[in-house]
């Protein structure tokens, strides 16, 4: 099994601490990155940001992705998550002023409604395999970049980057 490296940053404030872990593992990085990239933020509640990937966030990972040799083309921020209305986390936590913050292309993507799914099996840590059900979309981004908040869960105990792509 490949090593897998993680970072973590502290500097002024949010944006600058993403845009530091993700420059700590810059060599790591670069090479797996596509024409097409795709943030996936964790939206516990669309009411309550602190339970939520905050916008600062997207900017310290897009601010990266920017200052990379073959920055991608556009960028897909793609969520489904706990809400009343279809995109009313992105609303709520001003996630539509990225679209105009930069030259690059973003797209804000509620996987709430999304149509095309698929299942796909993961390995449960007694190492049997489970079906998940995931958006077509998030399978056919070439390049996904998982921005979970790290928090404690009642099942998993805690939510890192994995469980934000599958749950």
């Amino acid at each position: 099994m490949s090593r897998i490296n993680v970072s973590l940053a502290r500097r002024e404030n949010r944006r600058q601490n993403v845009f530091g872990a993700l420059d700590l593992i810059r060599d790591d990085v670069v090479p797996k990155l596509a024409e097409q990239v795709m943030l996936k933020p964790n939206f516990l509640s669309s009411k309550n940001q602190l339970a939520s990937s905050h916008p600062d966030a997207m900017r310290g990972a897009i601010d990266f992705l920017l200052t990379t040799p073959n920055p991608p083309d556009e960028i897909l921020i793609a969520e489904g998550g706990n809400e009343d209305i279809p995109g009313e986390a992105f609303d709520n936590f001003g996630y539509d002023a990225l679209k105009e913050e930069y030259d690059v292309p973003i797209r804000l993507i509620d996987l709430n409604s999304e149509t095309r799914w698929e299942s796909v099996p993961i390995l449960l840590d007694d190492r049997t395999e489970y079906q998940v059900h995931m958006p077509k979309t998030v399978l056919d981004c070439p390049c996904t970049i998982s921005m979970a908040v790290a928090k404690t869960h009642d099942v998993t105990v805690v939510t890192l980057a994995l469980k934000n792509m599958i749950m």
